[in-house]
């Protein structure tokens, strides 16, 4: 998991090396802080669901359920 929280999201995603052996348990860590962090980081989350130039595919299918 992550052990560290992110306080920028957008250098989450800097701050994580995201491979295909380790994306989709980051992706469902990532998820579950937005979750934690509220409404804003939810929305936040969101928007970066429908992004398949910044994120992962495996990124995107795990934000894509806080839609």
């Amino acid at each position: 998991g992550i052990s560290a929280l992110c306080i920028n999201p957008s250098l989450c995603c800097c701050a994580f090396a995201i491979t295909k052996e380790n994306g989709a348990e980051l992706a469902r860590d990532a998820r579950i802080i937005f979750e934690k962090l509220g409404p804003t980081y939810v929305k936040l989350g969101q928007m970066m669901s429908v992004r398949p130039d910044v994120l992962p595919q495996s990124a995107l299918d795990e934000l894509a359920i806080l839609q």
